[in-house]
């Protein structure tokens, strides 16, 4: 049956803090959610996030003692949600244990600290939505942080194929003929690969015993070594928005080429 003749429906399956969510999200509405609806696909957002005490830090991204907002992610009226105290899954994970290797960000671990509660975020959610699978065509892995600069392609969609994922080249590596590591902030897969995208986190204890970790590599490892996942890059332009509203500063220099 071809595509037009039936509507398909999308996962968009959301995870971490929110953080600037009240600054994308026009954005996400004008180029992933407007975009699916007006080629006639219906959808579901699937977000997990988490609340604590305090006041919020990022070394990297020099933010001091900000206040945020928790009841932000409600700006995207999910329809599936779980929330998590991040002070007790931080104690639980003893994220002390994924020190074996250097520092690479030279912060006190606090970048891969972030990272690894991003990945246990995205594993929940990924879990959630393992519940309803059976109901999706296909599943869009994206973070509230971002703004997209450009709609998405639903060809992107139309073309997928099972054991294939479809994967922003920007911050994607290759060496000859090898990509050896991969954008970790978008995606977009059938829901029979959902688990091998967004449960990554399993592997990530094991593989700081070795490797010191980076996001991007971490993820191409996985993707190539435990899954022999075929990864189709796309030109897709997109920013990250800090909590004050600032773009990261990594990203702020980007151009489209």
């Amino acid at each position: 049956m071809e595509e037009t003749q039936k509507r398909k429906k999308v996962a968009l399956i959301f995870w971490g803090l929110t953080r600037g969510l009240k600054y994308t999200k026009n954005s996400i509405n004008e180029n992933i959610i407007n975009v699916l609806i007006q080629n006639g696909y219906d959808y579901e957002i699937f977000l997990h996030t988490y609340f604590f005490k305090g006041t919020y830090s990022n070394i990297r991204h020099g933010i001091h003692n900000m206040k945020l907002d928790f009841n932000e992610y409600k700006i995207l009226n999910p329809q599936n949600v779980l929330i998590d105290d991040q002070d007790r899954v931080k104690e639980t994970l003893n994220l002390e244990e994924y020190r074996n290797q250097a520092d690479h960000f030279k912060n006190n671990y606090e970048s891969n600290d972030n990272y690894i509660i991003s990945l246990y975020s995205q594993m929940q959610v990924t879990r959630l939505f393992e519940q309803k699978k059976k109901q999706f065509h296909y599943c869009i892995f994206l973070r509230p942080d971002v703004i997209f600069e450009d709609k998405l392609d639903i060809k992107w969609l139309r073309q997928l194929r099972d054991g294939e994922m479809v994967i922003p080249a920007n911050d994607s590596v290759r060496y000859k003929s090898d990509l050896i590591s991969v954008n970790d902030r978008f995606c977009i897969c059938k829901p029979n690969d959902a688990y091998k995208y967004g449960e990554v986190f399993r592997y990530l204890l094991e593989y700081s015993k070795n490797t010191s970790i980076i996001a991007e590599t971490f993820l191409g490892h996985i993707l190539k070594e435990k899954f022999s996942i075929k990864v189709k890059l796309i030109i897709y332009y997109f920013k990250r928005v800090l909590p004050n509203g600032q773009i990261n500063h990594l990203d702020a220099n980007k151009q489209k080429k």
